[in-house]
């Protein structure tokens, strides 16, 4: 069976912000290679293995984030912000049936 984001424990995060926070993971991770790049070829460079390790780090998040968006764009994908239901118009329109019923009950 293929596990996705969704079977892994639950927080009390939505769909949204947990691959909001894979992002920002990633961008971290990202960052911090970048950092570590740079210092590569200087005193201030840690060995090679540190490096390695963090490149794993990256590519590992790499691969959560996608298979993050790929759940959520199943998850959402026939979804838009006009799609929201409109409970306002639902309550008029059982008002207006339940005044309409009223009315007949009393007319007969």
């Amino acid at each position: 069976m293929k596990k996705t984001p969704d079977d892994y424990p639950i927080t009390d995060l939505s769909a949204p912000e947990r691959v909001a926070r894979l992002d920002r993971l990633f961008t971290s991770i990202s960052n911090k290679l970048d950092e570590m790049m740079m210092q590569f070829g200087t005193s201030k460079g840690g060995p090679p293995k540190d490096f390695n390790f963090k490149l794993s780090e990256l590519q590992s998040a790499h691969t959560s984030l996608n298979k993050a968006y790929e759940v959520f764009h199943e998850k959402f994908a026939g979804t838009s912000p006009d799609d929201i239901t409109n409970f306002d118009a639902i309550r008029d329109d059982i008002g207006c049936k339940l005044d309409r019923i009223r009315a007949a009950l009393d007319a007969g």
